[in-house]
């Protein structure tokens, strides 16, 4: 098959000649050439003849030569009768087609060789793209595609007993005896381990222990699972197998999920074509799951151009690209295409210009199409502004005593506010995966007795969720479930504590100490859900700059199990930014001051925080304002919440609270002065004229 591996030539009774030489031919009989480098009986040829070859074997002893009858070779390369290429306007689908023989299968690729198909079928639809791309496709045909081995329940069975583990292919290994040639497309595993971690397999033709691998494959995790396996991750091998057995394995194990129990009856058999055992134990599957066999052959690749041709720009603006919560900002688009009409995202907002009052930090993308019907017809295009929204301080209250005063008598106004306080939570990691009750980082699993964790948070990630200088008021972490333990012989975490410290470090990989502690050793049970906030009894500063380590530690002094559990969310940092010491039957203060690291990751348990961030308070009109209650010291105008008020005449105050992004929150109040001397009258007298009193 054009596509496949290239043939291995082979010769029997040559022994006892001097050097041997393969030929080949395109003719029988004639025009035979020496293959360079072709000396030896077994030979693989460097790649697959582009068509029908003849070869030869001539070994020479002294000046006698001999020649072995010819070898045939017939190439199968199934032929595509023509494709188009595709083009559009600005980025977009691109229809892509090709055209072949009746009863022959068209196959769409991403690269030149390897991969899986991404597409099967004469018409293909291109993902949306933005540049011109190469596609490749092929002709296939002449056998069965895609099929799997029937078994006792389905190829892709697993059982839900089992367990995930890291064997390799010298322990443990899938049995797979090839009866025709055929390619190994693709097979599924379930991995635990972390995404991003890097596997190997291979397959061996002889002893696993001593035979190298025939062939191999490299890569990295895409899923993790935990629990009962329940996301599958497809590796295309694309492996092109002669007749013969095969032994399959892994070299390095992402901690893949075996299936258990007495479920499965080997061997697995598709007749005529592949049969599937399993060393070790006949009960068992191995790691490999929903094998993808092909006999069909398949043609060299043809490459085809989706050409995006580039349309006329656009640009997007924003009036202000910073605002404080509750202000606005007018987004507006403009082109030299006035064949363009526009759609704004998030909001289906249609139309170039749109005012908007987000909430949060919000990138708006505006799409453009041409429907026009004149010269760019079909162009698309897209842009994009961001909106940054400021928090605004909350509101200000200031309480005025007295509100009536006598300046002339001395008296003064006390002006004290509050609030105009900047607070938010802000959350760190995505839940991109968990861990499983019998692993970590989860900072309240009792799966060992005690434990002591640190994770490492950086400046930069902090102030990316919008975090600024400030006090850190709490901490709160989720929890997806709770062992079968809890609420009966597990009931908290004993002696849990927080601590925190500002750090220069960029990697975890020992305990640190000198922390501040935030939350001293207590009892805590942690609670399905977003709802374990735990209030730090100081609030510990962050200078906005410095990293940061958070600690956990608590001891049950007891013999953990698996029942103790705790499934925590975690998500990927791309350092390490996680150690744990974990031990049972320890008291609190032994594990508090471990420092043997158990476990480290480069998963960090996802966490939200609590911030409050300083404002400056200031007062105006400054006439008549002191910092002192003497009133002797006139106020200036710098950041004070209590000024002392001695004006000549009544006035209206303002007190503005201010944050450092100038969003600010005001109140008024009213200082009334009022020097009237009441008058008590306690006798009257006068006189009397007729009826009238005088």
């Amino acid at each position: 098959c054009a596509s496949g591996n290239p043939p291995t030539l082979s010769a029997i009774d040559v022994e006892g000649y001097s050097s041997l030489q393969w030929q080949e031919s395109l003719t029988s009989g004639t025009g035979f050439t020496d293959i360079a480098g072709a000396t030896t009986i077994n030979y693989t040829l460097a790649t697959v003849p582009s068509g029908a070859r003849y070869y030869r074997l001539v070994a020479t002893c002294g000046t006698n030569s001999s020649n072995s009858a010819e070898i045939g070779v017939t190439v199968d390369n199934p032929q595509l009768s023509g494709t188009t290429p595709g083009s559009r306007c600005g980025p977009g689908t691109v229809n892509l087609s090709a055209t072949t023989g009746v009863g022959f299968d068209v196959n769409w690729y991403a690269v030149p060789t390897g991969g899986a198909p991404l597409y099967t079928g004469g018409t293909f639809t291109t993902p949306s793209i933005n540049s011109t791309k190469t596609y490749y496709v092929a002709a296939s045909g002449g056998g069965v595609s895609n099929t799997t081995i029937p078994g006792d329940g389905a190829w892709d069975h697993f059982t839900t007993t089992g367990g995930f583990q890291t064997s390799a292919i010298t322990s443990a290994y899938m049995i797979l005896t090839v009866l025709q040639p055929l390619t190994l497309s693709s097979m599924d595993i379930y991995p635990s381990a972390t995404i991003g971690t890097a596997f190997s397999i291979e397959a061996r033709t002889g002893s696993v222990s001593t035979t190298p691998a025939f062939l191999s494959y490299s890569g990295t995790t895409t899923v993790q699972n935990t629990g009962t396996p329940t996301v599958a991750q497809t590796v295309n091998v694309n492996w092109v197998l002669p007749p013969g057995t095969y032994y399959i394995g892994f070299t390095s194990n992402p901690n893949t999920w075996r299936s258990g129990t007495a479920t499965h009856t080997f061997p697995w058999v598709a007749p005529g074509l592949a049969s599937m055992d399993f060393y070790l134990t006949p009960s068992y599957q191995y790691y490999f799951y929903n094998l993808k066999l092909s006999t069909a052959c398949e043609g060299l690749r043809t490459p085809v151009v989706a050409t995006v041709n580039t349309p006329p720009s656009i640009q997007a603006t924003a009036s202000l690209d910073t605002i404080c919560n509750g202000q606005s900002s007018i987004l507006n688009v403009t082109s030299s295409n006035t064949g363009y009409t526009y759609t704004w995202e998030p909001g289906t907002l249609v139309g170039p210009s749109q005012t908007v009052t987000p909430s949060q930090k919000t990138i708006y993308v505006v799409a453009a199409e041409d429907n026009s019907g004149l010269s760019f017809q079909g162009c698309t295009n897209t842009d994009t502004v961001t909106v940054v929204v400021n928090p605004t301080p909350t509101a200000v209250s200031i309480n005025n005593t007295p509100a009536t005063i006598c300046p002339t008598l001395g008296q003064v106004a006390t002006l004290a506010a509050s609030g105009g306080e900047i607070s938010g939570e802000f959350s760190f990691g995505t839940a991109a995966s968990q861990n499983t009750a019998t692993t970590y980082p989860a900072p309240y699993s009792v799966y060992y007795g005690g434990q002591r964790m640190q994770v490492l948070i950086t400046a930069a990630e902090l102030s990316a969720q919008g975090m600024q200088a400030g006090n850190i008021g709490s901490i709160n972490f989720p929890v997806v479930s709770l062992g079968a333990n809890w609420g009966s012989t597990t009931t908290s975490c004993q002696d849990f504590q927080v601590s925190i410290g500002a750090t220069a470090l960029t990697s975890l990989t020992s305990f640190q100490t000198g922390l501040t502690q935030v939350i001293a050793p207590y009892d805590y049970t942690p609670v399905v859900g977003y709802s374990n906030e735990q209030i730090f009894s100081t609030p510990f500063y962050w200078d906005g700059t410095s990293n940061l380590i958070i600690e956990t530690t608590f001891s049950n002094n007891k013999l953990g199990a698996t029942a103790d559990g705790v499934i925590q969310p975690n998500s990927p940092t791309g350092y390490q930014s996680t150690i744990v010491y974990r031990v049972d039957n320890q008291t609190s203060s032994f594990v508090a001051t471990g420092t043997t690291v158990s476990v480290s990751s480069s998963s960090r348990v996802d966490f939200k925080l609590n911030c409050s961030v300083p404002t400056t308070f200031a007062w105006s009109p400054l006439t008549g304002l002191f910092t002192d209650a003497g009133a002797s010291i006139p106020y200036t105008g710098t950041s004070v919440t209590t000024v002392y008020a001695k004006p000549a005449s009544t006035t209206t105050y303002t007190s503005t609270s201010t944050s450092s992004h100038n969003c600010s929150a005001t109140q008024t109040t009213t200082v009334t002065v009022d020097c009237t001397v009441p008058v008590t009258y306690t006798m009257f007298t006068g006189k009397k004229e007729g009826s009238v009193n005088l």
